[in-house]
């Protein structure tokens, strides 16, 4: 069968030309060109096809020869390329700029729930969050005592919590764990140390250079919540679905709309700014406001789910964690009832006063999201990662693929081996792309000196 090709509107043959223009902050045209002669782009083939080994030979041919697949993946890069809203974005997700509020991967820690049934995902996870400080709580001290070796040698702690009793808080036992496991992590590390946490499941896989230029321009001591894949039912009675891009957010604080001129008719409507996010600044919003009650109450499942979704994860700045006690939220979660644990997190947010923040970029191309923007086939996001390496997507293809944060891997649809090996192949493919992005990069700053 014929080896698929992405899409694009001018493919790359001996050079790749990177523009960064002059735009808001009045820096000078720069043009770069970066040879890429055809062994070049043979070598990030053989390289790509390394990668993807953790992968079965049966999971590597469906990647290159799926014809549906292909056409799912040429969805997912056209859309990831309409999100070219300036050549000032386009510079600045390339790291030409320092953002308002400079942020390094040490500032990050990662946490999630899980049990010793996932350990293969666990120990997937850590080709991607290597060097991090990562959170993992489990439901039984033994698990602790047993893998605490293990853990300690990559950097991870690993908490027990207890699970829940019939009749369930939730759909599962552990969801009270789950959603406590952002301020269990923020305990576990004595409240610092970091900046900003990477909250998940066990199969939510992050990428960290997409992370760093979402976060850089965002102050990590306001109370957010970041996502962009959110629960939400906007249709009197219905049960909510997910993605939803009319489910009520704000965009983050001080949100510009510069560069975005030409796309605001794509707005799904009129977001607040958060300074942060509150239930009241969305109870009030004009277009929003007939979505609650005259009690701002939250939205419930069964009519209106208002959710994150935990699969594609949430962005909490250590603000939020600082601002509402472990304590309270234990109280809060122990007295509520939602369909899963995250359910339950949003539920005691909310009642905290708190909702959630759109990272702004996505807010304008509904058909691009940032936290896990293939929802059904991580496949597709592998697959579109692989063809940007190899020189199959222009250079703002490559751009836009860098504002891509989280992928799910579904272990609960795809089995736990086949999502651990699709987590380490998808991490694997991520580092070369962010090496090739990486000397695209050092060759704009040798330019700018």
């Amino acid at each position: 069968m014929r080896r698929p090709t992405m899409p694009s509107p001018r493919r790359p043959h001996r050079s790749t030309q990177i523009i960064l223009g002059c735009a808001l902050l009045g820096f000078c045209l720069i043009a770069i060109k970066v040879a890429t002669a055809p062994a070049a782009a043979l070598t990030a083939r053989v390289q790509a096809q390394s990668a993807l080994s953790p992968l079965s030979k049966l999971d590597q041919q469906k990647l290159r020869e799926s014809e549906g697949l292909r056409k799912a993946a040429n969805k997912t890069v056209d859309a990831l390329r309409l999100g070219a809203s300036s050549v000032y974005e386009a510079a600045a997700a390339l790291g030409t700029f320092q953002g308002k509020y400079p942020v390094k991967q040490q500032d990050l820690l990662v946490a999630f729930p899980a049990d010793e049934a996932h350990l293969p995902l666990i120990q997937a996870g850590r080709q991607w969050h290597k060097g991090i400080k990562t959170v993992v709580t489990v439901n039984n001290v033994e698990l602790v005592k047993k893998y605490a070796a293990e853990a300690s040698g990559v950097n991870e702690v690993w908490l027990s919590y207890r699970d829940d009793v019939p009749p369930l808080r939730a759909k599962h036992p552990g969801d009270p764990r789950a959603a406590l496991t952002p301020w269990l992590a923020h305990q576990a590390v004595n409240g610092t140390g970091y900046k900003w946490m990477l909250y998940g499941d066990d199969d939510t896989l992050w990428f960290t250079g997409g992370v760093l230029t979402l976060l850089k321009d965002l102050d990590p001591q306001m109370p957010y919540v970041i996502t962009d894949n959110m629960w939400w039912s906007d249709v009197e009675g219905a049960v909510g679905s997910q993605p939803n891009v009319m489910a009520p957010r704000c965009l983050p604080c001080n949100h510009s709309t510069a560069g975005f001129e030409d796309v605001l008719d794509k707005r799904p409507f009129d977001a607040p700014q958060g300074c942060p996010c509150t239930a009241e600044s969305l109870c009030k919003a004009p277009e929003l406001a007939h979505f609650f009650g005259a009690n701002c109450d939250l939205p419930r499942h069964g009519s209106r789910t208002y959710s994150m979704h935990g699969g594609a994860g949430t962005i909490i700045s250590i603000g939020m964690l600082q601002t509402i006690s472990l304590e309270w939220m234990e109280q809060c979660i122990w007295s509520e009832q939602a369909p899963g644990g995250d359910g339950l997190l949003m539920a005691c947010l909310w009642k905290a006063g708190y909702a959630m923040t759109d990272p702004g970029f996505s807010f304008y191309h509904p058909e691009l999201r940032m936290f896990d923007p293939v929802s059904q086939e991580g496949r597709q996001l592998l697959y579109a990662f692989t063809e940007g390496l190899s020189g199959g997507c222009d250079a703002s293809c490559q751009m836009l693929l860098t504002h891509v944060v989280s992928s799910h891997v579904r272990s609960a649809v795809h089995g736990i081996p086949e999502a651990a090996s699709m987590m380490q192949a998808m991490a694997n493919i991520y580092q070369l792309y962010l090496q090739q992005r990486g000397s695209v990069i050092e060759q704009v700053h040798t330019s700018l000196n």
